[in-house]
């Protein structure tokens, strides 16, 4: 799975034809893998072999309609998590990260290649990065780095989000 491939799809329903089909020509069957569980709003398919995993949202809660209620509307693809070798137990995505970025890249050329973060988070004990976030292209770049090489362990792509 390739991230230019998908992240057509970011924002669309899993009731779209096209992305149905070509989430299943990847192996991926979202009328038997993707289920909303009783109390929760989102919904995940991983691939841990493959270094990925999905993220799908309740239309109410995506679209924050206060009115509907949880599980009434179509779940939508929200985004995709990738993942560095060994990270929460995923192998490591093999495809292009968003900006042109590399798990082996340490902050500093994450910065190079995506520019200044419009937000980030810093660790209380010794006051270094965590986490860092982009816009690119209309769409969420999410960064989490390691603790001691300062690389990328997961990195986020994302559509905004429009709740409230």
């Amino acid at each position: 799975m390739d991230t230019d491939g998908l992240k057509r799809f970011l924002g669309r329903p899993v009731t779209d034809n096209e992305m149905e089909s070509y989430l299943f020509a990847q192996g991926i069957d979202v009328s038997k893998e993707l289920i909303l569980k009783s109390g929760d709003y989102t919904a995940h398919i991983e691939r841990p072999k493959k270094g990925f995993s999905l993220v799908f949202t309740d239309e109410a809660m995506f679209f924050n309609k206060e009115n509907q209620p949880i599980g009434e509307g179509p779940l939508y693809l929200e985004g995709m998590f990738l993942y560095a070798e060994g990270k929460g137990g995923y192998s490591q995505y093999k495809g292009e990260l968003p900006g042109g970025i590399k798990f082996r890249d340490h902050r500093s050329d994450v910065l190079t290649k995506l520019g200044e973060p419009n937000w980030q988070r810093k660790r209380r004990v010794d006051d270094s990065i965590v986490a860092e976030k982009w816009g690119l292209s209309g769409l969420i770049v999410h960064v989490t780095y390691s603790r001691d090489s300062h690389c990328p362990v997961v990195v986020y792509l994302g559509v905004p989000s429009i709740k409230s």
